[in-house]
């Protein structure tokens, strides 16, 4: 017998099509073995046996959603990475490019101008630094320009009243045109002053043309000339102290030693020197009016004794320095 498993109706085995509905007859063995197997399935599903298709292919699905996800997740994070390291090298480049600019322009306005766009940028402090050295050179050429000056007007002045004593046919001294240095590294100056920059030094026994004699100045309570001088074509000032025509040797060269004198010191400060030289001055020293013992005469200088407080000290001190 054959069945319509649709309709339920049984037909003989030489029939092959439902007649109610069209569909095909089945065997009713093949109907019984069917629903055995439904049953079994079912059974399976039920216990656990074997997983549903329809389950199995749901979490198939969610577990490639959730590795897709990270996927996504991973390459976006290395994009921003990417992009944000982008960002920060760009910036250095045109930090470092403009800081190139800077240096090279090598101005206030250069360096200020990276302050102003780089407030707090990695060359900021060197930028400040290199404003506050610009601005001192500045100032040092302005007053070196206005000593410049002042020396051109007094050489003017100089030469104008030079020039009306040969009108007036007034006769003047001719002055020595070299000088011999005296002392160790003696320094040779840009200008008239101890505030000035050392340009060079001289040691004892170099000669140099006297370009001009300037100012009376006392220094350290030595009152001497500054002379200018030319050394193998090097110009400089140079205090008169320290050469030849030290009024130190103008003056003390008067002074003989003829034993047993007395000297009283003429300054508020009398140095001693170990030895009979300028470079070799001590830290000690009399004031004016206290009275050293004369043993010898020494060129420019007087050895002497000094007693006080039952101490005695021996050194050499300038003849300008005393009077006898």
């Amino acid at each position: 017998m054959k069945t319509c498993t649709k309709c339920l109706i049984s037909y003989s085995n030489n029939k092959k099509f439902c007649k109610k509905c069209g569909a095909i007859l089945i065997p009713e063995n093949n109907i019984i073995e069917q629903e055995e197997n439904n049953n079994t399935n079912n059974f399976i599903k039920e216990s656990g046996l074997i997983p549903d298709v329809e389950t199995s292919k749901d979490q198939v699905s969610q577990k490639g959603n959730k590795s897709i996800l990270k996927k996504i997740i991973i390459i976006g994070t290395s994009f921003i990475a990417v992009f944000i390291v982008v960002i920060i090298l760009v910036f250095y480049f045109r930090q470092k490019s403009a800081w190139n600019e800077a240096e090279q322009i090598n101005s206030i306005n250069s360096f200020q101008s990276y302050i102003n766009d780089y407030p707090t940028g990695r060359y900021v402090d060197e930028a400040k630094l290199k404003i506050k050295l610009i601005n001192e050179s500045i100032i040092i050429q302005r007053q070196q320009a206005i000593q410049d000056s002042i020396a051109h007007v007094q050489k003017a002045i100089a030469d104008s009243i030079a020039a009306v004593g040969k009108q007036s046919n007034i006769t003047i001294n001719q002055k020595p045109s070299t000088l011999a240095i005296k002392g160790i590294k003696v320094n040779i100056r840009s200008f008239p002053s101890l505030r000035s920059n050392v340009i060079f030094q001289l040691n004892t026994g170099d000669v140099c043309y006297i370009v001009e004699k300037g100012n009376l100045e006392n220094i350290n309570g030595t009152p001497d000339y500054w002379f200018k001088v030319n050394f193998n074509g090097k110009i400089g000032w140079v205090f008169g102290t320290f050469t030849s025509l030290s009024t130190i040797s103008t003056s003390s060269n008067s002074s003989t030693y003829n034993g047993n004198k007395t000297g009283k010191a003429i300054y508020d400060r009398v140095y001693f020197y170990s030895s009979p030289n300028l470079n070799s001055r001590l830290n000690t020293y009399i004031v004016s009016g206290q009275n050293v013992e004369i043993i010898s005469n020494n060129g420019d200088f007087w050895k002497v004794s000094f007693t006080f407080n039952n101490k005695t000290t021996n050194g050499f001190i300038r003849k300008m320095d005393l009077s006898l």
